[in-house]
């Protein structure tokens, strides 16, 4: 099954983009309410979940305990701190080097 067009970019009267995707809305049983494309097929999301992982980083009150908000200057150094005893980005200056 070959998911609908959700969105179509334009420039002028040129199509310079479509994407293509599937739909699922459910209720709070897990119910399907709304479905369109193919809601059954596997897919790697990445970095397109990032904002519900953040959600349980809210609801568990971790990021309130860190102070992480939308300021990126002041969380930039505190997010140092945490990455850095296991590597992620941002990189030490002694890994970089070679």
């Amino acid at each position: 099954m070959t998911n609908p067009v959700l969105v179509e970019l334009t420039r002028g009267t040129e199509v310079e983009s479509v994407h293509r995707g599937a739909v699922a809305i459910c209720d709070m049983s897990g119910n399907s309410r709304f479905s369109l494309g193919d809601i059954d097929r596997l897919v790697y999301p990445r970095s397109a979940f990032k904002s519900l992982q953040a959600l349980s980083l809210v609801e568990s009150g971790a990021a309130a305990a860190h102070a992480v908000s939308d300021s990126i200057p002041r969380n930039a150094k505190r997010s140092n701190t945490w990455t850095a005893p296991v590597w992620c980005w941002p990189v030490p200056a002694r890994a970089r080097r070679g």
